[in-house]
């Protein structure tokens, strides 16, 4: 889903009455007067300010502007992140990768156990746990699904500005 179909979605909304596509991550008090914005939802995890601060949202929530939404237990994109990494140490991606004619992206054409082969390859700190440059691309595809599901669900004004392949709607 592109950034403007994620806006649309949440325009739809019967209690959104505006979406601001281009608001920042770190939602400022002049922001906030600027748009006459009511509430801001995101998840209830402080998320710490590359400013030190421990908790971005915390101004909100001092405010009683912050409205915490709930995540569904078992639908988390780390979660879904882990099983796919799983499955593809696990070769079972493998057969698919011959079909569409990617071998070389199959865990067994790799030297090493898929353990070893992630530590050589990625540093330790990567979110997919070190699977080797072949997998780069797919890496950043989880990311940008990652940002589109986490930033995807903010209530009356979207805190974050996402990246997205295309900024604007497919032509009809």
């Amino acid at each position: 889903m592109t950034h403007t179909e994620r806006c649309e979605c949440v325009r739809h909304c019967r209690w959104v009455d505006e979406v601001v596509a281009d608001a920042p991550w770190v939602v400022t008090q002049e922001f906030i007067d600027l748009h006459k914005i009511d509430y801001v939802a995101h998840d209830e995890d402080p998320y710490a300010g590359s400013d030190g601060t421990t908790d971005i949202y915390q101004m909100l929530k001092d405010q009683g502007k912050f409205l915490p939404t709930r995540r569904t237990p078992g639908v988390s994109t780390s979660d879904l992140l882990h099983r796919i990494v799983a499955s593809y140490r696990h070769g079972e991606w493998d057969p698919k990768l011959v079909r569409s004619g990617r071998p070389e992206l199959q865990s067994t054409s790799m030297p090493g156990t898929p353990q070893l082969r992630s530590r050589a390859h990625t540093p330790p700190h990567s979110p997919l746990g070190g699977l080797g440059s072949p997998l780069k691309s797919l890496a950043g595809a989880f990311t940008a699904i990652e940002k589109a599901v986490v930033g995807g669900g903010s209530g009356t004004v979207s805190p974050h500005k996402l990246d997205s392949p295309a900024k604007t709607p497919p032509a009809v």
